[in-house]
């Protein structure tokens, strides 16, 4: 009996041995698995990415190509929104105006179309006196 009982206890273990080395075979396959979709979503994200480039190039392009022979419409300065927010603190005046232009000379805006932009970020009483 002593034997079969050793017998017994040995197959539980081996049985328990191989239960645990499936566990973390199966483990390890869900996580190649996980890293194989991070990777697929990061390769996505990057051919995203470099279309938006690829067509913000050619809408570039196509813009400087009217441009440079006088073909095609004005670009509008105006509409091409700074990434700055409006004026909000009139005592700020001076550090805001050298910021925007910095972001104008930045995007190559002549300097005879910055009245026009600069109108778009004022507000309330900073508005009222450029318009007076």
């Amino acid at each position: 009996m002593e034997r079969s009982d050793r017998q017994i206890e040995r197959e539980r273990k081996r049985g328990e041995m191989e239960l645990q080395k499936h566990r973390e075979q199966m483990e390890l396959q869900r996580q190649r698995e996980e890293r194989e979709m991070q990777k697929e979503e990061s390769q996505r994200q990057l051919e995203l990415r470099r279309l938006e480039l690829e067509a913000e190039t050619k809408r570039i392009e196509l813009g400087s190509k009217h441009h440079a022979d006088g073909a095609g419409p004005r670009p509008s300065y105006a509409t091409q929104r700074p990434k700055i927010p409006p004026l909000n603190d009139p005592s700020q005046v001076d550090l805001y105006l050298e910021r925007f232009e910095r972001h104008a000379t930045a995007f190559g805006w002549p300097e005879t179309e910055w009245a026009s932009c600069l109108s778009n970020l004022l507000q309330d009483e900073a508005l009222s006196i450029f318009y007076h």
